[in-house]
């Protein structure tokens, strides 16, 4: 057990997760170098977990589906809406579990609004991410985190460091299935004047335009 009361874990469990609900939930997310004023807020509430990944992160130039790799399952998240004050709400679609079935390429194809791969049974995950790495409409970013999700007054806030290409940021999210509640949290942690910007978002329109690159 860490000195703050966190307990490591690999967080494989499918049943939960920060981004594993199957309930909608409604989010932000801010993205930057250091957030050190909400940081030391979120740390005086309760520590859920700590978790480290490593995240392929598949961007399609024509969708906003949130697509990734990990722990060898291919993970799929969707944008239900955005409301007016700009929280946006997501759901679990589907984890599929490697190797991946021709109907579900099928179906991954439609989300990502690219062209149909190649026909086979299936494809185990090494044979799919090379695949995907010749798709001229696609962008595959790895992304190292260390996330610890804590709970605030009810709603759970994730605290994460992340490595891209040996490039470090932090990020920190508030979720929860009620706008309201998670509002009150946004605005006592004040990150409601940063621009709400989900992983798909932050990886095409900062990460990928700094590298040159266009997703």
């Amino acid at each position: 057990m860490s000195s703050n009361g966190c307990i490591d874990e690999r967080g494989n469990d499918m049943s939960e997760g920060f981004e594993g609900v199957t309930i909608p939930r409604w989010e932000w997310r801010v993205f930057g170098r250091s957030f050190q004023k909400p940081s030391a807020i979120i740390q005086h509430h309760p520590c859920l977990r700590e978790r480290q990944s490593t995240d392929l992160y598949i961007l399609s130039e024509f969708s906003t589906v949130n697509c990734k790799i990990r722990d060898s399952v291919l993970d799929l998240k969707v944008l239900l809406k955005t409301s007016k004050d700009r929280l946006e709400q997501w759901a679990s679609h589907r984890k599929i579990l490697f190797p991946i079935s021709i109907n579900d390429i099928g179906e991954l194809t439609e989300l990502l609004r690219i062209q149909k791969l190649p026909a086979r049974m299936n494809y185990d995950e090494g044979e799919f991410i090379r695949i995907l790495r010749q798709c001229a409409r696609l962008n595959l970013v790895k992304i190292l985190k260390k996330r610890v999700e804590y709970l605030v007054n009810g709603v759970k806030v994730e605290i994460a460091g992340l490595t891209i290409n040996a490039d470090n940021f932090q990020t920190i999210g508030v979720e929860h299935e009620a706008q309201d509640k998670a509002w009150k949290v946004i605005r006592l942690l004040e990150i409601d004047g940063f621009e709400n910007m989900n992983y798909v978002h932050f990886l095409k329109t900062v990460f990928l335009k700094k590298q040159g690159q266009v997703a």
